[in-house]
């Protein structure tokens, strides 16, 4: 069965920027998704699973 859900937002940031930037959220049990696009070309990708820590924003001395 599967649970996972698809969100995608498109919207350009101003008119002097004449690219489209998009984000897609795949959203999973286990997993969630997030791409974001400028012009169709990936520029960043963050994965997080629910099986791993994730220390992105957290400081460790």
């Amino acid at each position: 069965m599967n649970q996972s859900k698809n969100y995608k937002t498109e919207h350009s940031h101003s008119k002097r920027d004449k690219y489209i930037t998009e984000i897609i959220v795949n959203v999973h049990p286990l997993e969630k998704r997030v791409a974001v696009l400028e012009d169709g070309r990936l520029v960043e990708l963050f994965v997080e699973r629910k099986d791993k820590q994730n220390i992105v924003g957290n400081i460790y001395k």
